[in-house]
């Protein structure tokens, strides 16, 4: 239970002062225990935020890893259902996200949002070839990389994060929201080429949840429907 205190307290300290100006003695005092009770469960503040990061790379193992080992679906259907079940997250979190995108791309929390980009490429890339693999004996890829074609793909995929973020973050931003449709579908297109997958095969994200993502005064919809 402390430990789970001492997470839960340093992500809202870090979200509230950054990550560089949140100190363990900060952590410490909020919570009103001892120091050495704190590094008995985290020998320094940088293995602090590795926890912080690993649990939230797990919550992304429980979406994607459940796809990866399905029966019955084939790889485009598995690929398909990972971007539309993040994305069914998205929505359904998307005030926690407009927060925590103002957090994150703070120039302070660099090291964070970096950290745990690097972790999330470590699980993710290997999940996503084993798709492409599964893709490529189906005949439904034509590439010769999975491994690669897995990282350009995720690569992709957090560059239009980025993207979206910058938008949430600064609003008044002469970024459509239609110019993000616009990299949206691009997107789906340089994915299936990548993959040698067949056109229109391949949707990475429903424009319709990104334009949703930008509605900041209209009620929050949780009910997704399909995609």
């Amino acid at each position: 239970n402390t430990r789970a205190e001492i997470l839960q307290t340093a992500q809202r300290l870090f979200f509230e002062r950054s990550y560089e100006k949140t100190s363990v003695q900060h952590i410490i005092d909020e919570i009103g225990i001892a120091k050495g009770t704190f590094y008995h469960h985290f020998k320094s503040k940088s293995a602090l935020l590795n926890a912080l990061i690993e649990q939230g790379m797990a919550a992304q193992m429980a979406i994607l890893q459940p796809i990866v080992e399905a029966d019955g679906l084939d790889a485009i259907s598995k690929i398909n259902r990972m971007f539309a079940e993040t994305s069914q997250w998205k929505t359904a979190n998307k005030k926690m996200l407009q927060t925590l995108s103002k957090t994150l791309y703070r120039e302070e929390n660099l090291a964070w949002r970096e950290r745990a980009k690097a972790q999330s490429y470590a699980i993710v890339v290997p999940k996503l070839a084993q798709i492409v693999r599964q893709g490529i004996a189906e005949g439904q890829f034509d590439t010769h990389f999975p491994d690669q074609a897995a990282r350009m793909i995720l690569s992709i995929n957090t560059n239009l994060s980025d993207a979206i973020a910058s938008k949430m973050r600064n609003p008044e931003l002469e970024i459509a929201a239609e110019h993000i449709v616009e990299i949206v579908n691009a997107n789906h297109n340089a994915i299936e080429r990548i993959l040698g997958a067949p056109p229109n095969s391949i949707q990475m994200l429903d424009p319709a949840f990104v334009l949703q993502w930008f509605e900041t005064d209209a009620p929050e919809k949780t009910s997704m429907g399909g995609n």
